[in-house]
């Protein structure tokens, strides 16, 4: 109950949006030891993952005892290879962690497991037959020795780009995105990439299709949303973000995200660093503000005069939707 009002409390309603509430109420904390818990919530879900999947291969296994006897039921390893290749798809795709979060094919997998499965079972156990546990067991071996060897490894360094903001504009085909990433030990400027897609998302994965490079965006701290793209709403575009950092800042262009991202200084790029000083919105705050009863949220806008970006006034905002701006006095 106590860990209930404090997430009530501390979130609002944005809690809603989070598979992981405790983690990030975590992460917003001022304590140094708390904001970086990532390793304590990967031990703490393996361990619980460790059981939760014995405990499935135990089904599995007391389930085909039907078709083996009393002898170990040879399905125990295409149940555990099944299920580590269901585990590898799911990670992998958005869109099948989109289909797992459904709960109506929840429901239908329940009926089938309860009802379906064990018939099946019933009437297989009629025909029962000699297992080939020792072919199985040496394929397992094999697969899970290549896959050791020779399955994909991490990204190295060089192979990704660490982006710091990110710009957003609404078009008449979909959006393009504007992304600044961090100077590096080999690039001593900040760099400008810009890509496209009929969705958010499909615009994101284009830069990895044309950089051949993989984004990074843990560190990211700014996102600027074009005039564009604030009228059209901005309740689609927000939802790809509600798993990341919940502070990060989030600001409106007067014109285009792609002119305020491309704003320079003497020739170099405008730092990220003095944009985000700019402004003091973030999406936590954001969200709260749209989603509590009678309250309006805002953002800042930003414009550039002569290269320099500034405050221009407050964006006033009503179910996501640009109602009006008003000017800095």
């Amino acid at each position: 109950a106590a860990l209930t009002l404090l997430l009530a409390g501390c979130l609002g309603p944005y809690a809603a949006t989070q598979d992981f509430p405790v983690y990030t109420l975590a992460s917003l904390s001022e304590v140094a030891s708390l904001q970086r818990l990532e390793p304590v919530f990967a031990v703490l879900w393996m361990a619980g993952l460790l059981p939760q999947v014995a405990m499935g291969l135990y089904a599995c296994r007391v389930c085909a005892a039907s078709l083996g006897g009393n002898r170990p039921p040879w399905a125990i390893v295409p149940a555990a290879l099944g299920m580590a290749a269901l585990g590898l798809w799911a990670v992998s795709s958005k869109s099948v962690q989109s289909a797992f979060q459904d709960s109506s094919l929840w429901l239908t997998l329940t009926l089938l497991t309860g009802g379906g499965v064990p018939l099946v079972l019933w009437l297989l156990n009629k025909l029962r037959g000699t297992p080939m546990k020792r072919l199985l067991s040496i394929v397992a071996v094999c697969l899970v020795l290549g896959w050791g060897l020779f399955g994909p490894r991490g990204l190295e360094l060089h192979q990704r780009v660490l982006i710091q903001a990110i710009g957003i504009d609404k078009t008449a085909t979909g959006y393009q995105v504007t992304l600044r990433a961090a100077s590096t030990s080999q690039q001593a400027e900040e760099r400008l990439y810009t890509c496209a897609g009929a969705t958010l998302e499909q615009a994101l994965e284009s830069f990895s299709h044309a950089t051949g490079r993989e984004p990074l965006y843990s560190h990211t701290g700014l996102v600027v949303f074009g005039k564009t793209c604030a009228q059209a709403g901005l309740e689609e575009v927000l939802a790809p973000f509600y798993q990341g950092r919940p502070t990060v800042k989030l600001s409106l262009s007067s014109d285009s995200a792609k002119e305020l991202l491309s704003a320079k200084q003497d020739s170099n790029l405008a730092p990220v660093e003095e944009i985000s000083a700019l402004v003091e919105t973030d999406l936590l705050t954001f969200y709260n503000d749209e989603n509590r009863p009678g309250s309006q949220g805002t953002l800042p806008v930003l414009s550039v005069y002569k290269g320099q970006v500034a405050r221009s006034g407050r964006a006033v905002f009503q179910d996501y939707r640009l109602m009006g701006i008003e000017k800095a006095g």
